[in-house]
């Protein structure tokens, strides 16, 4: 190791340097007086984290739900950084937003506030990952676009926000309209088509003859 030399001071050292990002650091500390006899001074280790930490949402996915698949608990991933502080416990907030007026869900009804939810999860040491479950009471869903996102803060207050999820609920059948062909079919191999007003798998199957 090298000793640093600092200004000549009155009972205090100060001394400023360039710190290394995200590591364990270990000071020692000594005084040389005029006589050049030295006194040993005392050690100092901490954590120098300068990053952030990392979270996502898992569930729910980007996908379509309806009434019998929509998820009952959301849940995600978390952790700090290589060499980081480490997370509090619970420390972990997400949100719920409804596409249709940007309004967040609160945990017993719709604003225009942003509100972050609680979640439950362990404390955690350095980088090591753990699951996140949400700890709030889910809205009643109607039919539309929602989005989720999650927010992890460290043991240092260093906050990162995940990247939004957006899902759809949806429990209305699709429309169907235009279907071809009509009548009675003369061509052994007719072509068969059918409109509907969203997204949707057509299937067919034979009534009779």
């Amino acid at each position: 190791s090298t000793w640093i030399d600092s200004a000549s001071h009155d009972g205090t050292y100060c001394k400023k340097d360039s710190l290394s990002p995200d590591a364990d650091i270990t000071i020692n500390l000594r005084a040389t007086n005029g006589a050049s006899v030295v006194a040993p001074g005392t050690s100092r280790t901490y954590t120098y984290d300068n990053s952030a930490p990392t979270v996502n949402v898992e569930i729910p996915s980007s996908t379509t739900y309806n009434a019998a698949t929509m998820p009952t608990l959301f849940s995600g991933k978390a952790r700090d950084n290589t060499n980081g502080a480490g997370l509090p416990a619970n420390s972990v907030t997400f949100y719920i937003k409804r596409a249709s007026d940007n309004k967040y869900w609160t945990g017993f009804t719709w604003s225009t506030t942003l509100i972050w939810l609680a979640t439950t999860h362990s404390a955690t040491t350095g980088n090591t990952e753990i699951t996140w479950n949400d700890n709030a009471n889910l809205p009643a869903w109607t039919d539309g676009s929602y989005g989720v996102k999650a927010r992890a803060v460290d043991n240092l207050v260093t906050t990162a926000e995940g990247s939004e999820i957006t899902f759809s609920y949806d429990t209305f059948p699709p429309v169907r309209s235009n279907g071809q062909p009509t009548g009675f079919i003369t061509n052994p191999n007719p072509t068969l088509s059918l409109n509907t007003n969203e997204p949707a798998t057509c299937k067919y199957k034979r009534l009779s003859n």
